[in-house]
């Protein structure tokens, strides 16, 4: 029996999501919550197979960060990113951050059976058009994480930049870098400001764009 959460703000979507898994995964279990934080409440009350959770900058919550949490406690969950968003702009960020696939809202009922299907199975799960962009920026270089080829960012900064796409904390970034919190907090205040960007959301999107 497969069980399932899905974590979607909007009922229309979690509705049509909870079609689309009676027709293909008839025998499927659907738990539903309407934002991120309600689904880690649910995770808390029992074991399920896959966790469907939509991420977009429509939110207050840091969607890189729930992810990472959540996979931090359930290693072995997989957890498929459904969003509206480009590919170009959240893929990448959310499967570094522990993702085990990324769907489009208007993917079609095809690609939905193809992603669930590989992640119940153990699989990763990436779109046709995302496998291909990543093989076109390895072929042409382009498949460094976060160059931010048009912003002047120091070493320091980088690193911490990689750290913030992560979803990672200021205390564990600084931990890891063997710096002070409040210097990282410094430097994040000077990567938005150089990025043009209000918060981590914004700047995930603005460098994958």
């Amino acid at each position: 029996m497969v069980t399932v959460l899905i974590s979607e703000p909007f009922p229309v979507i979690r509705y049509g999501l909870t079609l689309m898994f009676n027709q293909v995964f008839p025998d499927a279990v659907i738990t539903e919550t309407s934002t991120p934080s309600e689904a880690v409440q649910q995770l808390e009350t029992g074991k399920f197979n896959l966790l469907v959770i939509e991420a977009s900058n429509h939110s207050t919550e840091n969607p890189l960060l729930n992810i990472k949490r959540i996979r931090q406690k359930y290693p072995d969950m997989a957890i498929l990113v459904f969003s509206h968003k480009d590919e170009n702009s959240l893929a990448l960020p959310v499967i570094r951050a522990g993702a085990d696939g990324y769907l489009l809202k208007y993917a079609s009922l095809a690609d939905f059976t193809e992603a669930v299907g590989s992640l119940l199975k153990g699989e990763k799960y990436l779109s046709p058009q995302l496998r291909q962009k990543l093989m076109n920026d390895i072929i042409t270089g382009n498949d460094e994480q976060y160059t931010g080829a048009n912003v002047s960012l120091t070493p320091r900064e980088r690193e911490v930049l990689d750290g913030l796409i992560k979803g990672s904390r200021i205390s564990e970034i600084a931990s890891g870098l063997g710096i002070h919190n409040s210097t990282v907090s410094a430097l994040k205040r000077n990567i938005l400001a150089k990025m043009k960007v209000q918060n981590v959301i914004e700047l995930a999107e603005k460098m994958k764009n």
